[in-house]
């Protein structure tokens, strides 16, 4: 169990978020990054894919070819598994001998029981573990249900292509990630909300697909944040910690992308290049020239 929780922190943003492309026909969300004749490149990480997204449209796969390095969330191989087990113990369990029954309500606690039940995952497996940790574990295994596949994502297919070929540099190592883990802000609504959503996903995500084919950034933004936090405004804590608080650092990897002449191809979950306060939003406020390709 804990070689798969470990790879769910690969996409732990945009983790209820699959897409089923049509490869070389699809615009995607992605952005050319200019400024004083240095460009970089941005594109939208779908986490979870199949090998109906490849390959990707040419203009895509040129831009990647052209650059020196490739720039992601997170790389998984940077440490080794078993600092990265380490980790998840420190960070990804309650102290103290603490449990779920000390943070959700029984009512709570017997949506999650239903759902881990269709995995086949007993209550007592999962109970040390902290709620944001359990709901990127359910998340991964809906994706996986429908027949998708981490190792197929956007991040990890590039992320294959560059070792060996060009450098890899991460904007958050695995230890930052897990740590966004343990500061998650425990929302007992929010919770209820996404377990029972859990149905959706195949309906949620097919609208995702649709807006992700087009380049449709403005209806990704109000699928993947507006419209939940609308519905859920007792989760604004968590997208504020999840989007907000990070986009600035991925930000300031483009910058320095651009700022040193190098020719970056950087991918990042798309949640992050949509919207007000993206990195889109954030480099164009900076002065950059952003325009989607």
């Amino acid at each position: 169990m804990h070689v798969m929780l470990k790879r769910v922190l690969c996409f732990i943003v945009l983790q209820w978020m699959v897409v089923s492309a049509q490869a070389a026909d699809d615009r995607g969300l992605f952005w050319r990054v200019e400024s004083g004749g240095a460009t970089t490149y941005l594109l939208g990480a779908i986490h979870f894919g199949s090998d109906e997204f490849y390959p990707m449209r040419r203009q895509i796969m040129d831009a990647f070819k052209r650059s020196d390095v490739l720039v992601v969330e997170m790389d998984d191989k940077a440490i080794p598994p078993e600092k990265q087990q380490e980790i998840i113990q420190r960070t990804a369990f309650y102290p103290n001998g603490e449990t779920i029954h000390d943070h959700l309500s029984p009512e709570t606690i017997k949506l999650l029981k239903d759902r881990l039940s269709l995995h086949q995952i007993p209550l007592q497996a999962i109970e040390r573990q902290r709620i944001g940790f359990i709901e990127l574990t359910l998340a991964a295994l809906e994706a996986m249900r429908l027949g998708y596949s981490q190792d197929r994502g956007i991040d990890f297919y590039f992320m294959s292509q560059a070792r060996g070929s060009k450098p890899i540099r991460e904007i958050e190592s695995f230890q930052e990630q897990m740590e966004l883990v343990m500061k998650l802000p425990e929302v007992e609504e929010a919770t209820r909300e996404e377990l029972s959503k859990m149905d959706e996903y195949e309906k949620i995500w097919g609208e995702m697909a649709t807006a992700w084919r087009k380049g449709d950034a403005d209806t990704m933004y109000r699928l993947a944040i507006g419209d939940p936090l609308k519905e859920t405004p007792a989760a604004k804590p968590v997208y504020e910690l999840m989007f907000d608080g990070r986009n600035p650092k991925m930000a300031k990897s483009v910058e320095t992308c651009v700022k040193n002449r190098e020719v970056c191809f950087v991918v990042v979950g798309a949640g992050h290049l949509v919207g007000p306060g993206s990195v889109v939003d954030l480099l164009q406020k900076q002065g950059y020239q952003v325009s989607q390709q």
